[in-house]
């Protein structure tokens, strides 16, 4: 309630607002602090690589905070639709000689870059539990992007540091038992909380099975192929000249095995990311994220031309688009109504769907924006 009186404007005082939030988020926070771990930075001011102290929170420490006593199966079972996820455990089984018995969990990956100021931008690692009933990411670390080393390894040395406190992490939720000794092989010191679960049982266990992100992920922090190599997938033999994209086609036929990947990679032709030291981990695990590659690359086309479809169909044109744009909307609102979902549109006009005559017609939507609107316009069109 209190204010700040400021060139004769007065406006609620904020000064104590960040302090106060942080309290109050470690004070509810389940998580215990997290680890500190040196990894290669580059030091702008001195233009040289340098052990820095990164957070990090191991998936081990994390799920250990996050599952309830007594609760596990809740994070660890398996429906019907969760059951390609039990496939892929069970061959993840059969190539590390794990036994799978007690509570298991599948985890997922996932990296991406997101704007942090003018100048600097995040990377983050992440993780899900694929299988069970609970759908929270869980982070795992935070790198700013200014302090990524630049020896020429394209920041690839400070995401090493961050993969190989993971697959350490891994390694232990793949045996069931606290980790006596950190990600170095050094002791936990008698002070560190982690020392006092020391080789103590898990109440589950865990194994990662995918790794998503953008192709741009991929290329910089694994070294996988980009679009401006000749085979531009890492999976298969694709190139940017194939026309043919049926399930028989010979690019699918021609899969790249990762017998055939590491042997590459200890010829020198091929960088081999710590990722790879996390067991069980395989090229085969290395997915296309889906809210790049469909929402927000096929999704948009698709609904670009289902938009412009429509809109031709209400006798729309550039020159007139009001009147249609608006029978247009007004029909995904009352279908919304219906369905009992939000309004997807706040406004529609033309240039949202097609810039220009001469390019092709592309929704202008974010990821989540196209997926809300996707059964809205499905069920438009079955009318």
């Amino acid at each position: 309630d209190k204010t700040r009186t400021r060139k004769g404007k007065t406006k609620p005082d904020t000064r104590g607002d960040r302090r106060t939030v942080l309290r109050f988020v470690r004070k509810k926070s389940k998580l215990y602090p997290p680890m500190r771990c040196e990894i290669p930075m580059w030091d702008v001011a001195s233009n040289k690589q340098v052990m820095t102290p990164v957070n990090v929170y191991p998936p081990h420490e994390t799920l250990h905070a996050l599952v309830p006593e007594g609760r596990e199966s809740e994070w660890a079972s398996f429906d019907e639709t969760q059951q390609g996820f039990r496939q892929s455990l069970a061959d993840w089984s059969t190539r590390t000689g794990t036994n799978l018995h007690g509570f298991w969990m599948c985890l997922a990956l996932w990296g991406d870059s997101a704007p942090h100021t003018k100048k600097d931008s995040l990377y983050l690692l992440t993780y899900r539990v694929l299988n069970g009933t609970r759908r929270r990411r869980v982070w795992i670390a935070a790198l700013s992007k200014r302090s990524l080393c630049r020896c020429g390894c394209f920041g690839r040395h400070t995401f090493d540091g961050l993969f190989g406190v993971l697959a350490w992490s891994m390694k232990a939720l793949a045996s069931g038992v606290w980790p006596h000794r950190n990600h170095l092989n050094q002791p936990f010191s008698k002070d560190d909380w982690r020392s006092g679960w020391a080789k103590q049982d898990m109440r589950f266990r865990g194994a990662v099975i995918a790794k998503n992100g953008d192709w741009a992920w991929h290329k910089q922090t694994l070294g996988m192929r980009g679009w401006q190599e000749r085979h531009l997938c890492w999976l298969c033999t694709a190139t940017l000249y194939d026309r043919d994209f049926t399930a028989n086609g010979l690019r699918r036929l021609n899969a790249r095995t990762m017998s055939a990947f590491l042997a590459s990679a200890y010829s020198g032709t091929q960088y081999l990311s710590k990722l790879f030291t996390v067991p069980g981990f395989v090229l085969d695990y290395i997915l296309p994220d889906f809210m790049h590659t469909v929402c927000l690359g096929v999704l948009q086309y698709l609904m670009g031309n289902v938009f412009w479809f429509c809109f031709r169909k209400l006798d729309g044109t550039f020159a007139r688009h009001k009147e249609a744009c608006t029978v247009l909307l007004n029909m995904l609102n009352l279908v919304a109504a219906e369905l009992g979902l939000e309004k997807p549109l706040a406004d529609l006009v033309v240039t949202m769907f097609r810039p220009a005559m001469n390019k092709k017609p592309r929704m202008r939507l974010k990821a989540a924006e196209g997926r809300a609107l996707l059964p809205i316009m499905t069920t438009l069109l079955g009318r």
